[in-house]
């Protein structure tokens, strides 16, 4: 008789939810980093601003400067927005990451059952084979005594 574990079903659903949800965990981070980069080219642009209005405002060229300033003013809303839209990711991240750990554990604790599962069937199987080759050698014992 084969060994055959009742929640064997629910432990592949739960295998396929972590696999689903490691992508997921994958695609968030990778999303991460793109915005983070994208935050860090505002970022970039913004002191590169700076350092042209400094240049122009030294040449007293105001037109220059103006639009400079409106670009700087334009670029501070941009880096705040794309903040608001990693600490949402950062959130998802996080999330996602909790519901990872879940998954791993409900996954450990059902192989941990079906291992002591195991454990027991093989026991019961070897105490059963040893009871059954104890009935056989009494049955021999008995049939030898009644044959003397």
């Amino acid at each position: 008789m084969k060994f055959k574990f009742r929640l064997e079903k629910i432990l592949d659903f739960r295998k396929v939810e972590l696999q689903v949800l490691k992508k997921d965990f994958q695609e968030l981070n990778l999303l991460f980093q793109k915005e983070s980069k994208n935050l860090n080219i505002l970022i970039e642009e913004r002191s590169s601003s700076f350092e042209f209005r400094k240049n122009k405002i030294n040449e007293s060229k105001n037109s220059y400067a103006i639009y400079v300033e409106e670009f700087v003013s334009g670029q501070d809303i941009r880096i705040e927005r794309q903040k608001d839209k990693i600490k949402s990711i950062l959130h998802k991240v996080e999330n996602s990451r909790n519901l990872l750990l879940e998954k791993e554990r409900e996954i450990k604790i059902l192989e941990r059952v079906k291992e002591n599962k195991k454990n027991e069937y093989i026991k019961e199987m070897s105490d059963l084979e040893i009871k059954e080759i104890d009935d056989l050698i009494s049955a021999r014992f008995l049939k030898k005594r009644v044959m003397v």
